[in-house]
């Protein structure tokens, strides 16, 4: 049976599983952003830029990815 080291993050991983306090995301579905406000082990919260808030369950797929880096 192969080694799998489950605290390395894979790239095909869930955004949820990276994802850090501050930090900018979008929705995978439209271009709304948003920001991480608040973080635990096990879920992320995060605040839409038009005021809604959601919560995520950390390494489980969800409706958010990372925001690219702004140039």
């Amino acid at each position: 049976m192969p080694f799998k080291d489950s605290s390395r993050v894979h790239m095909h991983a869930p955004a949820s599983t990276t994802l850090q306090l501050g930090q900018r995301v979008i929705r995978k579905d439209s271009p709304e952003g948003g920001t991480v406000v608040e973080t635990t082990a096990t879920q992320i919260k995060v605040k839409w830029d038009r005021g809604r808030t959601s919560y995520y369950r950390r390494g489980a797929e969800g409706n958010v990815l990372a925001a690219p880096a702004m140039e």
